[in-house]
């Protein structure tokens, strides 16, 4: 795992494309499919992003936004949280 850059170190060593992705911040959601994991692991990778942001699902977000859906309860959320977590912690070349 890559060590965290300080201000002036950021500021000379990343290109203007990567301080963008610096910016932006995704929702990963915890019981996602494996296709969109592998979808935001590529984005980590090519665009450089500043962090994330986790949710226990796709529902659970649009329920508390909509207030309409359904969730589902996951007995192993926690665990897959941190699964989850240490892998995206070694995608970045930035790091969070």
């Amino acid at each position: 795992m890559n060590s965290v850059f300080s201000y002036q170190q950021a500021n000379k060593s990343l290109s203007s494309s990567e301080k963008t992705g610096q910016l932006f911040m995704p929702a990963a959601f915890i019981n996602d499919t494996e296709e969109e994991i592998l979808k935001l692991e590529k984005a980590i990778q090519e665009h450089c992003i500043g962090g994330l942001c986790f949710f226990h699902s796709r529902a659970s977000a649009a329920t508390n936004f909509e207030g309409k859906k359904e969730v589902i309860f996951n007995a192993d959320s926690f665990e897959t949280l941190k699964h989850s977590s240490n892998v995206i912690k070694v995608l970045p070349n930035t790091p969070f």
